[in-house]
């Protein structure tokens, strides 16, 4: 689906049954597990709205056909899937290659206003840490900032 107002998160458990955070999309993006559905099995991760939100749906089993009889329809796919595929590759270097601070800015880079929509510990989840973590990292950034002349 595409997300046309509003927020999501993809969750799933960990050992411990915490909500672990991996992902968030908004506005502009899209919100899907594709290859489960495309697969016929289960998700591995469940998507859940942060706030009311607004979706542009297209159902797998009534335009399938469509996509595969179309030049169109297939470009479409491709795209789809492409912008799906690169998303999972960013997250998983992400994940493999770099540390909290760093997931952390890159969060804020992708979307400037999430503190305003999302609890900071969603946001610790999604970093990796402990919400006391995140708080003394942000500490660390703000004075950071603030002794260089800038505000975070």
């Amino acid at each position: 689906a595409y997300i046309v107002r509003g927020g999501f998160k993809y969750v799933r458990p960990d050992e411990r049954l915490h909500e672990r955070i991996f992902d968030f999309s908004f506005e502009g993006e899209f919100v899907a597990s594709y290859a489960a559905a495309r697969n016929s099995c289960p998700a591995p991760l469940d998507i859940c709205a942060l706030e009311e939100s607004a979706l542009a749906v297209i159902r797998m089993g009534e335009h399938l056909s469509f996509f595969q009889q179309t030049v169109g329809g297939q470009t479409y796919v491709r795209k789809f899937v492409d912008i799906l595929a690169y998303r999972h590759l960013q997250l998983a270097l992400s994940l493999a290659c770099t540390t909290p601070m760093e997931r952390y800015l890159g969060l804020k880079a992708r979307f400037p206003g999430i503190f305003d929509r999302v609890s900071l510990r969603e946001i610790a989840s999604y970093v990796g840490v402990r919400p006391e973590t995140l708080s003394r990292m942000r500490t660390s950034l703000l004075g950071r900032d603030t002794a260089g002349g800038g505000v975070s």
